[in-house]
């Protein structure tokens, strides 16, 4: 069968973080190409046939991983390769296909050495392509992963960034009128609004900002308004140095919170319920990110939502689409200037930025990013490609056999959970 098994850690196709999204977009533009597309967990025989995947999910029949009719072409990762090695472990034929939303392996707090031990033995036995965000990605990737398991295929490495799909923005651009969401924001038309739809995470600035915006409306600005959509996830553990400085910053600026310059949500569960429609109410997204490796080679999923949006963005300098691709639609600050921060403030408090124009940039990037233009050819390329030979892969040490063994088991499940 012409078609891919996209795999999950999580029953599919109902999980929303931001990397499995993007596997389902992916999914998505495989099934406009005539694939058949069926989502398994990692720790299950069973998969799941998803029949439509925008902009509602259509669910088909359940089939058997074991059974040997089952012949994908194609079995995916997001983030990590156990699936894969498991997978090929029983369809050798298959291709394995490492999607990489960002080297997270650099986020020393969130994954153990153990996580990169997998990574390593899953890219030198079992995999054939890798899918990365853009071509800085592509280029520490092979770095890495030459370093690390003698990935030795640069060619191999491509990118195909986070995006979305036509039916899901027009969808979506219909549903939130700008004025009527801004009516239910209590937000007036000479207001300008900078909207934080993401976490105010260690890594992101979001504090300096927070901070510099304060000190702005206390000098006198008096139009732009500040929303922070969530401080922290009930399931997230690793976020709690974050809690003192919002506990701090909300007790001294109530006057500012009751005058609705400063709107913000403490429960992440109720701000994602006003969550995408108060982007298309808003007029500037914030996405600003520590000086960091990850900053250099990723983007914030924020940052697509707001292109999604149309909406002009705020940005740290380093990433890469506001270097790149989507540089006229955004306005830059060094992380950690606070005084960077107060004079862009204050430029758009006066009206000396043009937003209409950045906003014209941003629907020009818009257009790029969609799926259909991402996607396919990508599909098409590895299909036309084929598996890694064989013959070419470096063998791996004999110290990591064992790990080999206990993947193709499935006894890395409890320890990934």
């Amino acid at each position: 069968m012409k078609g891919g098994v996209f795999l999950e850690q999580d029953i599919a196709p109902y999980t929303t973080y931001s990397h499995f999204t993007h596997l389902f977009l992916i999914a998505h533009e495989a099934q406009r190409l005539g694939w058949q597309i069926y989502f398994r967990s990692t720790d299950s025989d069973e998969c799941q046939q998803i029949l439509q995947m925008y902009p509602v999910v259509q669910l088909g029949e359940s089939a058997s991983f074991n059974d040997p009719a089952f012949q994908p072409t194609m079995v995916f990762g997001v983030n990590n390769t156990l699936g894969i090695t498991s997978a090929r472990h029983q369809k050798p034929n298959a291709m394995g296909v490492y999607v990489i939303s960002a080297h997270f392996w650099l986020e020393k707090e969130t994954f153990r050495t153990d996580f990169v031990e997998w990574v390593r033995v899953g890219v030198a036995k079992d995999v054939d392509f890798i899918l990365t965000q853009n071509r800085r990605m592509e280029d520490l990737a092979y770095y890495l992963l030459n370093f690390v398991a003698r990935w030795q295929w640069r060619d191999r490495i491509l990118s195909a960034p986070n995006n979305f799909c036509r039916k899901v923005a027009e969808n979506e651009a219909q549903n939130f009128d700008r004025a009527s969401v801004r009516r239910r924001m209590q937000v007036t038309d000479d207001e300008i609004v900078i909207i934080n739809s993401g976490g105010p995470w260690s890594w992101t600035d979001a504090d300096v900002f927070a901070t510099a915006f304060a000190e702005v409306v206390r000098e006198g600005a008096r139009r732009i308004k500040f929303l922070q959509m969530g401080i922290m996830q009930e399931s997230n553990t690793i976020q709690a140095e974050i809690i003192p400085f919002w506990e701090n910053y909300l007790k001294t600026n109530q006057d500012l919170i009751q005058s609705r310059q400063l709107v913000v949500f403490t429960n992440w569960r109720e701000a994602s319920g006003c969550l995408p429609a108060w982007n298309y109410g808003a007029d500037i997204g914030l996405n600003v990110s520590r000086d960091s490796a990850e900053n250099y080679q990723a983007h914030r999923v924020r940052f697509i939502d707001y292109a999604k949006a149309g909406l002009p963005v705020l940005n740290s300098t380093g990433n890469f689409y506001p270097t790149y691709d989507a540089k006229d639609a955004v306005m830059l600050v060094a992380p950690g200037d606070l005084q960077g921060y107060k004079d862009l403030l204050w430029k758009i408090e006066r009206g000396e930025i043009d937003l209409g124009a950045k906003r014209a940039a941003m629907q020009t990037f818009r257009e790029s990013i969609m799926s259909e233009h991402l996607i396919p050819p990508i599909l098409k390329h590895m299909l036309a490609t084929g598996r890694v030979p064989a013959e070419e892969r470096a063998p791996v040490a004999k110290e990591y056999h064992d790990l080999y063994q206990s993947v193709t088991q499935h006894q890395f499940a409890n320890n990934f959970k």
